[in-house]
């Protein structure tokens, strides 16, 4: 009913306006073409919203990582500070059969956490350029992300 309406009163507004719009800027073929440029626009901003949406859920993820890799990296550091502290109460000869493995997991937390501070941080870049490219060929979006 709703849409017998509508065409009703399209069809009345284009009798109408005929006399001072021309015939031709009431023909059904125009009104179309009129919807889907504005609904293709409207997808086309809704699309790019996303994009952008992504990008920052993928640069959070990164910051995620490292502060992970921050955390990891404190670990071995903390341990390293704790056997300097407490290194007159034990003769490391005796313990080297603890200390040699307990260096070498420290060795491997050292590099995991450099390893993951290093890919975030190329990851976020990454991301920062692409929605500042994003920023340049879009001008409506460009004024709302900082």
């Amino acid at each position: 009913m709703l849409v017998r309406f509508t065409k009703v009163f399209f069809i009345l507004i284009c009798i109408l306006s005929a006399r001072h719009l021309g015939p031709t800027l009431c023909t059904k073929k125009s009104f179309k073409e009129e919807l889907d440029l504005n609904n293709e626009k409207a997808e086309s901003d809704s699309i790019l919203i996303n994009e952008v949406q992504l990008l920052l859920a993928e640069k959070r993820t990164s910051l995620a990582v490292m502060r992970t890799g921050i955390a990891v990296l404190a670990l071995p550091l903390s341990v390293i500070s704790v056997l300097i502290a407490t290194s007159k109460y034990y003769d490391a000869s005796q313990v080297a059969h603890f200390l040699f493995p307990l260096g070498i997991l420290n060795l491997a937390l050292i590099i995991l956490g450099i390893y993951l501070i290093i890919r975030s941080t190329i990851r976020m870049r990454h991301n920062d350029r692409l929605i500042h490219e994003i920023k340049l060929k879009h001008s409506v979006i460009g004024r709302f992300i900082d």
